[in-house]
C-alpha cells in the first residue's frame, strides 16, 4: 500500500537532527529505538493498516526520508511512501518477543523509504488463546518516545473512536523553534540565551556530573552501549503519596534524591545533570516528531546531600528550567560558553548524569528480567530512565558507555541510589 501526500521537497531540520547529523558524521549510525505493545481484539487487521495510512497522511514527520548538512541543515519528505507495515504470524508468545526482538534490532537506509516500521504478529498465549502484538520502530531522526507512545494509543484505541485531531504541524513547530533559537546567535536579546546564562553561572552546559567512578576512556577504546535493567523495591503509588506529603510532583522526589546521592558519594555541594525534557510547545502536544531535548540543571545547596534540606532549593530551580524547556540543547551549548578556566575538553566532556522520568504505566509489553547487554554506538553521559514496571513496580532502565562508566561500579551507584530514594519514600 502506497501512501501520497503532496510532493517531494526539503525543509529545514530540528537543532536536534542537525546535532543527529554531526554526531553521525563523526560516528556513524545510532541504534533506532522501538516499543512493543498488545494490539485489543477488538481492533482487526484492516483498521490497523487504514489508522497506520491515516497518520501517514496526517503526520509530516513521518514522510522524512533523509537529511543533510547541507544549506544550514535540511531534511527531506517523500510525497509516496510505501506503507512500513507487515503482519508476522509465530505460535508462542516466546517466539513472538524473539521476532520482536529482530525487529527492534533493525537499522534504517536513508534515502527514499520510511524511517520506521511497524510489524503485527500474531501469536497464542500460555492458555492457547489467540493474541496479536506491534512491534514499532523508529530511526530516533523522526520520533521520540512521546510520539511513539501517541502512535500506540492511536492505533489501539476503539474501533468507535474518533480520529486523532492535531494542530500545529511538525514542520511549522521546527520553523518556529530556528526562528526563536537562532543559530549562528544573533544580536538579539533572547530571554532563553539570558536565562541559561544566569542558571549556568559561568559553568559550562557538559559539565560533568560528579559521579565518582566515571573514568576517562582509553585512546581508542570501542564505541559501546551497555544497557541493563534495574527493579526498585517500591511502586508508583508509594512515589506518588510521598510526593504529595512533601507538596511537590513525584519527579522532583527523584531529582532530589539523585542529586542529594552524588552529592553525598562526592562530597560535593554543586553538580549539573541533565534531564530530558518534552521539548513541546502549546499547539504540539499531541503531534507526532522529535520534540524531546535534554536541558542542564545546576543545583548548588550547602545541604546537597540531604534530600529533604535541599528539596525547596531543588523545586526552585527546577521550576525555573521548566519554564524555559522548549530550548535544545545544542542553543544551550553554543550561546553559554564557560568562564575561561571551566570549559570541559576532552574525554570528560558531557560525562553527566541524564535523568529521564516517565510518570505513567505506556501500556508496553517488556520483560521485567532484562538481560544485560554491551552493543556497538555511541553515547554521552549516563543516562537513567525511572519507569514503571509490573503492577505499578518502578524500574530503571539504563543506558552507558562502559569505557566511561565501568559496569560494576556503575551497578553499585544504581543500588545505592535506589536505597536511598527508597528510604526518601519510605520516610526512613
Amino acid at each position: 500500500m502506497t501512501v501520497r501526500q503532496g510532493a517531494p521537497d526539503l525543509g529545514p531540520a530540528s537543532l536536534q537532527q542537525l546535532a543527529r547529523l554531526r554526531d553521525e558524521q563523526a560516528h556513524g549510525r545510532f541504534a533506532s529505538i522501538s516499543n512493543l505493545f498488545a494490539v485489543p481484539g477488538d481492533v482487526g487487521d484492516d483498521l490497523l493498516r487504514e489508522r497506520l495510512a491515516r497518520m501517514l497522511r496526517r503526520e509530516d514527520a513521518l514522510r522524512i526520508v533523509d537529511g543533510t548538512l547541507e544549506g544550514g541543515g535540511q531534511v527531506r519528505y517523500a510525497a509516496d511512501l510505501a506503507l512500513p507495515l507487515e503482519f508476522r504470524r509465530c505460535e508462542t508468545e516466546a517466539e513472538m518477543q524473539a521476532l520482536a526482538e529482530s525487529a527492534a534490532s533493525r537499522t534504517f537506509d536513508r534515502g527514499g523509504r520510511a524511517l520506521w516500521a511497524v510489524t503485527v504478529i500474531g501469536y497464542r498465549d500460555a492458555a492457547g488463546l489467540p493474541r496479536r502484538a506491534a512491534a514499532t520502530v523508529f530511526d530516533h531522526f523522526v520520533t521520540d518516545g512521546h510520539s511513539m507512545h501517541l502512535m500506540q494509543k492511536e492505533l489501539c484505541q476503539a474501533p468507535t473512536a474518533r480520529p486523532r485531531t492535531a494542530v500545529g504541524a511538525y514542520r511549522d513547530w521546527v520553523a518556529w523553534q530556528r526562528a526563536e533559537y537562532p543559530l549562528p546567535e544573533t544580536r538579539q536579546a533572547a530571554p532563553a540565551r539570558e536565562f541559561w546564562r544566569r542558571h549556568l553561572a559561568g559553568t559550562s552546559p557538559d559539565r560533568p556530573t560528579a559521579l565518582p567512578f566515571a573514568t576517562c576512556p582509553a585512546p581508542g577504546a570501542p564505541g559501546e552501549i551497555t544497557s541493563l535493567n534495574l527493579a526498585l523495591p517500591l511502586g508508583a503509588d508509594a512515589l506518588r503519596a510521598r510526593a504529595r506529603t512533601l507538596g511537590v510532583s513525584p519527579f522532583l522526589v527523584v531529582l532530589s534524591s539523585f542529586a542529594a546521592t552524588v552529592a553525598r558519594l562526592s562530597a560535593v555541594d554543586d553538580l549539573t545533570l541533565r534531564v530530558i525534557v518534552g521539548g513541546r510547545p502549546a499547539g504540539h502536544l499531541n503531534r507526532l516528531g522529535w520534540f524531546a531535548d535534554s536541558v542542564p540543571v545546576r543545583l548548588s545547596h550547602s545541604s546537597a546531600a540531604d534530600p529533604l534540606r535541599s528539596l525547596p532549593e531543588v523545586t526552585s530551580r527546577w521550576n525555573e528550567v521548566l519554564a524555559h524547556q522548549t530550548t535544545p540543547v545544542e542553543y544551550i551549548r553554543a550561546t553559554c560558553p564557560a568562564d575561561a578556566g571551566a570549559e570541559v575538553e576532552g574525554p570528560l566532556r558531557r560525562m553527566q548524569l541524564v535523568l529521564n522520568f516517565v510518570p505513567q504505566d505506556l501500556g508496553g509489553m517488556y520483560s521485567e528480567e532484562v538481560p544485560e547487554r554491551t552493543v556497538p554506538g555511541d553515547i554521552d553521559g549516563l543516562h537513567l530512565a525511572l519507569l514503571p514496571g509490573t503492577g505499578q513496580r518502578l524500574r530503571i532502565g539504563a543506558m552507558f558507555s562502559p569505557s566511561a562508566f565501568p559496569k560494576q561500579a556503575t551497578r553499585d551507584f544504581l543500588q545505592t541510589a535506589i536505597a536511598d530514594l527508597a528510604a526518601l519514600v519510605n520516610d526512613r
